[in-house]
């Protein structure tokens, strides 16, 4: 690959934006192409959560134990809806392979680096840029909170597997009158929780907001309402062929499109199966001030401080990324919360979205060159796109103005 003076990025959610916002303060020539607007996929209305301590391979052996039947319960907070379409049904095939303990493991320790580097990530855009105080992350430990303190086994041993495989978890443990007392939101049957201390947490669509301003600041074109059709690899580079007929020459292109990126890398040598792992989120008013983020692990619920109110987020339904806004994943949302929750207005509800997120097969993200050396993907992080967003923006940029990929990227070879 010759030296690379000019990038085209596709797509701009979190992933995108901080993969710009590094190759423009390298003295690269940027520009975004977005069909929709700046985090219109999965970087809209999730919980926003910069979360290393809880950032693991989805495919898991407690999913197999969680049971198959239950994949098809429209109230499971992994849903599986019936289908006949052959590319999701391979896609469940090849997950449930990836569910046992050995590929866990491995996986997991391939997703350190980028677990390590997470809140650095973060501080470094923070630290350097005009919008500071738009782009800090706050900082609050999770709550993770539960009926029992036997219901928090899975979470227990999931952390313990974490430091295990070579992470680092700081928590501590609280029950009885001493979580009621901190906690007077929480409903009187939720007896025991784990705080997860030194997370992050942000609003994701404003941080977008701001990282946009940011790259157009620094010399980025962004080119909003126009689709990527094609990107091709050239002798010397690659072109980006646009809906509206232009066509974009540049020295390298990065396919950072979510849930949307098979389209356009499968042509590119690209193969592992791919699906949208569809979130649903709302927000409500609390009558309690909430400080830091709470997640039910049991339900798979997330809520977020957010605008004096509470996000609340939940569910994984493996679909296609057309499928219509399904209530009824709210409503079951809303069933389980009501006995978690107290204070809280789950009855009118504002900002009802439900937003693909990019899974993998092998619960890895897809960061690296395609058969072409000049296009890479950056994009497959699953429910961990805003934890990683920036330090694969940074990676990625590093690798392509070095012209080395460095060796913690391997795992995540979209050609693997």
């Amino acid at each position: 690959m010759s030296e690379v003076k000019s990038v085209v990025v596709v797509g701009s959610g979190i992933v995108g934006l901080s993969t710009a916002w590094h190759l423009l303060r390298s003295g690269v020539a940027v520009t975004i192409i977005e069909q929709s607007s700046v985090a219109s996929g999965a970087s809209y209305g999730n919980a926003g959560w910069i979360s290393p301590d809880l950032a693991t391979p989805l495919p898991e052996p407690s999913v197999i134990k969680f049971g198959l039947k239950s994949l098809t319960d429209r109230d499971s907070p992994l849903y599986v809806p019936p289908t006949t379409d052959g590319t999701i049904m391979t896609f469940a095939a090849k997950f449930a392979r990836n569910c046992t303990r050995a590929k866990w493991n491995k996986a997991m320790k391939a997703l350190l680096p980028l677990n390590n580097g997470a809140i650095e990530g973060y501080e470094e855009i923070s630290s350097q840029s005009d919008h500071q105080d738009e782009l800090k992350a706050k900082e609050a430990p999770i709550l993770a909170a539960f009926y029992s303190k036997s219901d928090a086994h899975a979470l227990q041993e999931e952390l313990a597997d974490i430091v295990a495989a070579g992470g680092k978890v700081t928590s501590q443990e609280l029950s009885g009158s001493e979580l009621a007392n901190q906690y007077p939101y929480l409903n009187p049957s939720v007896s025991f929780a784990i705080s997860l201390l030194g997370q992050r947490y942000i609003d994701p669509y404003k941080y977008s907001i701001s990282l946009a301003d940011e790259v157009r600041a620094l010399g980025c074109e962004l080119r909003f309402g126009v689709r990527a059709l094609g990107v091709e690899p050239g002798h010397t580079g690659a072109t980006t062929r646009l809906s509206n007929g232009d066509t974009i020459r540049s020295d390298a292109a990065v396919i950072a499109t979510g849930a949307w990126t098979s389209t356009l890398a499968k042509s590119l040598g690209v193969k592992v199966s791919q699906a949208a792992g569809r979130g649903y989120s709302f927000w409500a008013t609390s009558e309690e001030k909430i400080d830091h983020p709470i997640y039910f692990p049991a339900q798979r619920i997330a809520c977020t401080p957010l605008d004096s109110g509470l996000r609340i987020a939940g569910t994984m339904e493996i679909t296609g990324t057309l499928e219509a806004y399904d209530p009824r994943r709210v409503d079951a949302i809303i069933r389980s919360a009501r006995g978690l929750l107290m204070g809280v207005n789950l009855e009118e509800r504002e900002h009802e979205w439900v937003g693909p997120r990019p899974i993998t097969e092998d619960g890895l993200p897809l960061i690296g060159p395609t058969k072409s050396e000049n296009i890479w993907v950056a994009a497959g992080h699953g429910m961990w796109g805003v934890t990683h967003g920036p330090i694969t923006g940074r990676l990625v940029a590093q690798a392509l103005t070095s012209k080395k990929v460095p060796s913690i990227l391997q795992p995540f070879s979209p050609l693997r």
